[in-house]
């Protein structure tokens, strides 16, 4: 009698690919954003537009944060890279769907959500904005990234 040895062969797909896509893309950041949303909304016991209102907020941190990385690439010289860096120049085609698409959720579920929102949001947009884009302020070519200790506030 062979003395055969049974070797399972089970064989987990390949799940490093999905992590990166979840990390590099930034859903995992909207994820937590939007569920932080939800308990929140859960905590203080509102229910009007909830499906919305943590739809917004998904959407708007995954549109916020994606750009500004896809900007922050764009000033970068090519000389150091992160693997981050790397994965959004080999994956552009689908970095910009996913500003383009998350931007257009944010747009038709802004025009659902009722129109006061716009008092909050307006300032938190502007904020997002200057954060990344490069001004001429005191003579030099500054974001408000590039102010020490901001990004504590601004998250």
């Amino acid at each position: 009698m062979q003395n055969a040895s049974f070797e399972p062969s089970l064989k987990l797909p390949n799940t490093t690919n999905l992590f990166r896509f979840l990390a590099y893309s930034n859903i995992y950041i909207a994820i937590s954003a939007a569920s932080l949303a939800f308990f929140s909304m859960i905590f203080f016991n509102l229910e009007t537009y909830k499906i919305e209102t943590i739809s917004f907020v998904f959407f708007g941190t995954l549109f916020t944060y994606t750009f500004q990385r896809k900007v922050d690439l764009l000033y970068s010289s090519n000389e150091i890279l992160t693997k981050r860096d790397d994965w959004m120049k080999q994956k552009s085609s689908l970095v910009n769907f996913l500003i383009f698409f998350s931007l257009a959720a944010c747009l038709i579920l802004f025009y659902i959500l009722p129109k006061q929102t716009f008092l909050l949001i307006a300032p938190l947009l502007i904020l997002s904005v200057l954060y990344i884009l490069r001004l001429r302020w005191f003579n030099s070519f500054k974001s408000l990234r590039m102010i020490p200790y901001l990004s504590l506030i601004h998250i």
